[in-house]
């Protein structure tokens, strides 16, 4: 018989909890409230996040705490707005550096029961949970385009279609640099591929797992709908997981950051994807049930 687990992603908690001085009563009662907007009627016993809880950590706390009262285990992974520095009051906080943000969310849950996947494995009800943000690489953008892309190309491409670079720090606060005839050249200090490495070792360093865990989605998978598959930007939301899929075979592999639900099985492993994503979706997306 398997166990039962609950999943989530894109809860997008600021784009739903509009209150953000986290001094207020209100501050916390409107994140009660989402929470209880998300419960299933009967919640298993472990939760996991697939990545994107939101743009500001206090809020963010706020919600996992509430959801730890319902939860005996929660197993959560850092999205792309988790790495968010969105205001210059946020950005000061953490010295402009998005892994000081991730680095603060990853010590709170540490210290408060919550297991934080980064790279690590761990055991709830018997079964193994293993998970980490992961990263996009260039292998979708090399399917369609027949060519390995330059880093420059992909470089203005991610600029041109994505926010995360102009809202992702490495230390020093982005910055438009001007130039001749009004126009201007965006310049951060974040290396998406020293990231993307980084991220790539964690995953290959893990040796087996029955429930593996990223915001990122591994495979082009087979009911991701024509357009998207079709679409260059997608690169941005996925990364060539195929090796990792074939080497650790886990019963199940959770994924995020696309808002298009998914529930299907691939080379025997069941890809889940259940997103809340934003308001102006509106979707009345809860938390849900799956059996491993």
């Amino acid at each position: 018989m398997g166990k039962d687990f609950d999943v989530i992603s894109d809860v997008h908690t600021d784009f739903w909890c509009r209150e953000y001085n986290h001094t207020t009563k209100k501050f916390t009662r409107v994140i009660k409230d989402y929470v209880k907007s998300l419960l299933p009627d009967n919640p298993a016993n472990t939760l996991i996040i697939s990545g994107d809880t939101g743009h500001r950590n206090e809020q963010d706390k706020v919600l996992l705490s509430e959801l730890k009262t319902r939860y005996t285990n929660i197993c959560v992974v850092a999205g792309n707005h988790d790495m968010y520095l969105i205001s210059d009051s946020i950005g000061e906080k953490f010295n402009w550096s998005s892994q000081n943000r991730l680095d603060d969310m990853k010590y709170w849950c540490n210290n408060n029961d919550i297991h934080y996947l980064d790279g690590n494995t761990v055991c709830v009800d018997g079964i193994k949970i293993s998970g980490l943000s992961m990263f996009w690489d260039n292998s979708h953008y090399k399917r369609l385009a027949g060519a390995e892309p330059s880093k420059a190309e992909m470089r203005e491409y991610y600029l041109r279609t994505m926010n995360d670079l102009k809202c992702f720090g490495g230390g020093h606060k982005p910055y438009v640099l001007r130039t001749a005839y009004g126009g201007g050249h965006f310049v951060t200090d974040f290396n998406e591929y020293s990231f993307f490495a980084e991220q790539k070792a964690k995953l290959d360093a893990i040796e087996s797992t029955d429930i593996m865990v990223s915001h990122y989605i591994p495979v082009i998978y087979n009911t991701m709908p024509e357009f998207y598959k079709d679409d260059l930007t997608t690169t941005f939301y996925t990364f060539d997981g195929e090796e990792a899929m074939d080497r650790l075979k886990p019963k199940a592999w959770v994924f995020g950051h696309t808002h298009v639900p998914v529930d299907e099985m691939y080379k025997g492993t069941r890809l889940i994807c259940n997103p809340k994503g934003y308001p102006s979706e509106r979707t009345n997306t809860k938390i849900k049930t799956f059996e491993v």
